[in-house]
């Protein structure tokens, strides 16, 4: 009994260091304001225009947080303008949005229904959901497009890798990316200013 009890706090004990000494986690930084080339396959040319807009992580957390990269981002918006060159016809509809990218798993991630996703048989469009996640390192991403089974259509998920390019950055540059200071205080709403 001894031995085994020895054997299974000594592979605790080594666990326990290697998770300790695990190299810490890479930080998730918001892609850098500005204008960026869109390219998916079957796709027409859109530029990406993103600006980063975050909000204090917390009153009540102390100074050195305020430096912390993963803590800043977690309070992060990327609000990410997508046009392409031509605004007529269903394929550059389709790739036009404003919306709001938040960090979920590790990527920039936004959701949103598209009216004409799926063209239907019989004529006429039906609703799709849209997914884009993309990393903040390589600009590499993934399009998800979920089409419910309707209009004659099957259920189905198609998946598109894409790229990001940097063009340049926003004219003019972003002054203050924490626009709103926030003084949280026990059992009472936040106070921003």
């Amino acid at each position: 009994m001894n031995t085994r009890r020895r054997a299974a706090a000594l592979a605790g004990a080594l666990a326990a260091t290697a998770a300790l000494t695990a190299a810490p986690a890479q930080a998730i930084l918001p892609p850098a304001d500005g204008t960026y080339a869109f390219s998916m396959a079957g796709s027409p040319g859109t530029i990406w225009t993103m600006q980063t807009l975050c909000s204090q992580p917390s009153g009540t957390r102390i100074q050195s947080d305020y430096t912390d990269i993963d803590i800043q981002s977690m309070g992060c918006d990327l609000l990410v303008a997508a046009k392409p060159a031509e605004p007529m016809g269903r394929a550059n509809r389709l790739v036009s949005f404003d919306q709001r990218f938040k960090l979920t798993g590790g990527l920039w991630t936004a959701n949103f229904t598209s009216p004409e996703g799926a063209e239907c048989p019989g004529g006429g469009y039906a609703p799709t959901t849209e997914t884009y996640s993309f990393t903040e390192n390589g600009l590499t991403g993934t399009h998800r497009r979920v089409t419910p089974e309707q209009c004659g259509l099957p259920a189905s998920i198609e998946k598109t890798p894409f790229t990001l390019a940097f063009l340049a950055p926003l004219d003019p540059p972003v002054i203050n990316r924490f626009p709103m200071q926030c003084n949280y205080l026990a059992g009472r709403p936040s106070i921003c200013s």
